[in-house]
């Protein structure tokens, strides 16, 4: 594990991390890693004036050959990182299972972070060690739970390659939905890299031969030959805002339904979520009084996201505060920014609803909406382009009645073949019609 010189004066030099005295944890003793001479004596003047010249000098010298990095052997790691960060007057702590400069034994797949280190650290630094560790909720709660409020997290870790260093490579989803849910401020975000490539057939296959029977090994050395993974890294400071426990994201992109609300929310405060979600139900059936304000809608929302920020607002009452809010200043460009993204998360889970105009345009009348939840007429008419448009329209009727899940699954399926026939490439449809096959497919008879 390793850190460079640059890269560590870029996050101390932050200027809320200016302030005396200064309390870092390294989450891993880290090494310094290529670190000139010059460069060391400038970052140590960077903080301090007052240290004997000749002596700095000779520090930064042998400083300098412990932080050489051999462009095929790597690091001498023979350069603390702690050892510089104190002596230019920052109190350094790190967490680690072997003794290392200024280390206290801790296990991040077991341990749970003990007084007197929650809340006590200024910056906590994570470069290139979690990585190594299964237990990453364990590891991400404790770098949480160590940070106190308005301190910052630098995480540093693989991205791409790196294929035989540690379990995981991380992607930026990652960092961005665990600050969503913790209410992190990102501060930066870097990409580092690519650094050379890695050959994917040596590394994933070749060497695992020995031991493991891997499928097709002789197929991969032909089809993989020449296939190398580029090695790059992402950093990002992030600021902790509040002394909210730590919570998990979850990746939902690929689930099939909506995510049950009670869903990364404590026993304790599932009363409230469900209180909240009675006042936006209230709400929902308010959505053309004249005489609701945003702020009406936006103190729920604030309400929600202070009990379960991983939580679904309605997105019907996202959009319809956006639009009371651009009323007041329609001047915001941000605002109409944020409502077009509100209306393609609508569009995107109820993809039927961008062909309203289309239908509009092509009905005749002559099929009316039953809201009955069979809809026969439209049913009858299926498969024809007076059954599309009159099925479109139909279901846009029951989503501003917001009784989407009462409309016809069969009819929905229906519908959506004509929509894919029209649009083929459109991803969102066929996401769609997988959601309602899974549904309808388990309620299909078959006789034995």
């Amino acid at each position: 594990m390793g850190i460079s010189l640059r890269e560590l004066r870029r996050v101390l030099e932050h200027p809320q991390l200016q302030h005396r005295p200064l309390n870092l944890l390294d989450i891993g003793s880290q090494n310094l890693h290529g670190a000139g001479v010059q460069e060391i004596i400038d970052f140590v003047h960077l903080f301090t004036d007052s240290v004997d010249k000749a002596q700095l000098q000779d520090y930064a010298n042998l400083l300098s050959q412990g932080a050489e990095v051999h462009p095929t052997l790597g690091g001498m790691n023979g350069a603390w990182a702690g050892d510089l960060i104190e002596r230019v007057g920052i109190k350094y702590t790190a967490f680690d299972i072997f003794e290392g400069y200024g280390t206290t034994i801790f296990d991040l797949n077991e341990e749970d972070l003990y007084d007197p280190h929650r809340g006590a650290y200024d910056i906590v630094l994570n470069c290139g060690t979690t990585e190594h560790v299964l237990n990453q909720m364990n590891s991400f709660r404790v770098i949480h739970d160590a940070t106190k409020v308005g301190g910052f997290i630098y995480n540093s870790l693989p991205m791409t390659g790196f294929l035989n260093h540690g379990y995981f490579n991380y992607n930026p989803l990652l960092f961005d939905e665990l600050a969503q849910v913790n209410g992190y401020k990102i501060h930066r975000l870097t990409y580092n890299g690519p650094h050379g490539s890695e050959p994917m057939y040596d590394i994933l296959v070749a060497a695992y031969g020995d031991r493991v029977p891997v499928d097709r090994a002789d197929d991969l050395a032909r089809e993989w030959a020449d296939t190398k993974a580029p090695t790059a890294s992402l950093s990002i400071l992030m600021e902790k805002t509040t002394d909210a426990p730590f919570r998990a994201s979850i990746e939902i992109s690929t689930t099939v339904g909506s995510v049950v609300q009670s869903i990364g929310v404590a026993s304790d405060q599932q009363s409230a979520l469900a209180a909240i979600e009675k006042e936006e139900e209230a709400l929902l059936e308010r959505l053309d009084d004249t005489s609701l304000k945003p702020n009406d809608i936006f103190s729920v929302y604030q309400r929600r996201l202070a009990i379960a920020p991983n939580s679904a607002f309605p997105l019907q009452l996202e959009k319809r505060v956006l639009e009371l809010f651009l009323k007041e200043d329609p001047t915001r460009d941000d605002l109409k920014k944020s409502l077009t993204a509100v209306e393609d998360r609508i569009t995107a889970r109820s993809p039927l609803l961008r062909f309203e105009a289309e239908a509009k345009a092509g009905a005749t009348g002559t099929i009316s909406v039953a809201m009955d939840g069979r809809e026969e007429a439209a049913l009858a008419s299926a498969g024809t382009d007076e059954g599309f448009n009159a099925a479109v329209a139909a279901y846009q009727r029951y989503y501003s009645a917001r009784r989407l899940d009462e409309f016809p699954a069969e009819l929905e399926r229906i519908t959506l073949d004509a929509a894919i026939a029209r649009r083929p490439d459109d991803p969102q449809l066929r996401v769609r019609k997988g959601q309602v096959l899974s549904g309808l497919i388990p309620k299909m008879p078959l006789a034995t």
